[in-house]
């Protein structure tokens, strides 16, 4: 019998500011793209490039 497989989907990231869960919204930060392009890829495990739009 084999064993289902696991998949994690993440749908958001928070972060612990003075002891509360706040959630980071990526496209209202001023994180430059090419982070938010990296942090994607790691969390999809999928490539993406920028595009200017």
């Amino acid at each position: 019998m084999r064993k289902k497989e696991q998949k994690f989907i993440t749908r958001s990231h928070f972060r612990i500011i003075d002891g509360e869960e706040v959630e980071i919204v990526l496209s209202e930060t001023d994180i430059p793209d090419r982070c938010k392009l990296i942090w994607t890829e790691i969390m999809t495990g999928n490539k993406y490039e920028l595009v200017e739009g």
